[in-house]
């Protein structure tokens, strides 16, 4: 039997394996198809990896979107070109996605565009990080948020009315690595790991 370690076989862009999943895990209400886990190394001690939950926004052929605010994750800007790791896990399919990749940063027109359509609380958030304190940020209680979101609902009470904050960042990580994990009811289940050399895909099947 040939070792599986040493199957490396050109393949499509798997990526688009990703997306199928993906839209899949929206349509069945799928609890995660929202969110996605990033994992970095904290700067200031690169033994140390932080991981977030973040709201995937899109998924391509070649990367993933996320948008965080520069207040709440007071390193992200300075990642850029860096290595990062996403972890996606739909339940409901019993699929999980890790992709590697490089971290770049949207540039700030592009941001704005997107930050449009950002949900109204989200939005407010974003102000709130700017005007009272940054996530994370210790604050009294939930009253005192519950007060500077009120504050900023009385002032912005449309969403259309909410302005662009600059404070927005968009990540993008392009993808060199995906392993893909799929459950199987048998409990031996399935695992594919996509690699991208000099611009070609290759996959080889690993024991799970």
């Amino acid at each position: 039997m040939a070792n599986a370690q040493t199957i490396n076989n050109p393949c499509s862009n798997p990526m688009t394996l990703l997306q199928a999943k993906h839209k899949q895990a929206l349509a069945d209400r799928d609890s995660n198809s929202r969110y996605c886990t990033l994992a970095t190394l904290e700067q200031n001690d690169p033994s140390q990896v932080r991981m977030r939950t973040l709201v995937m926004r899109e998924i391509t052929k070649e990367s993933c979107l996320m948008f965080v605010n520069r207040r709440a994750q007071k390193n992200i800007s300075d990642l850029e070109n860096t290595r990062v790791e996403v972890l996606f896990f739909y339940p409901t399919l019993m699929s999980q996605f890790r992709m590697r990749g490089t971290l770049s940063l949207l540039p700030q027109k592009v941001v704005e565009t997107h930050w449009q359509h950002k949900p109204y609380e989200a939005k407010l958030l974003d102000h709130f990080y700017a005007r009272f304190q940054a996530q994370s940020g210790s604050i009294a209680g939930r009253k005192d948020l519950e007060s500077g979101i009120s504050l900023l609902e009385k002032e912005y009470p449309d969403p259309s009315s909410v302005p662009f904050i600059e404070d927005a960042v968009g990540l993008v990580v392009t993808a060199n690595y995906l392993e893909v994990w799929q459950g199987n009811d048998s409990g031996i289940h399935d695992r594919q790991l996509y690699t991208l050399q000099k611009g070609e895909w290759h996959d080889q099947m690993i024991v799970p």
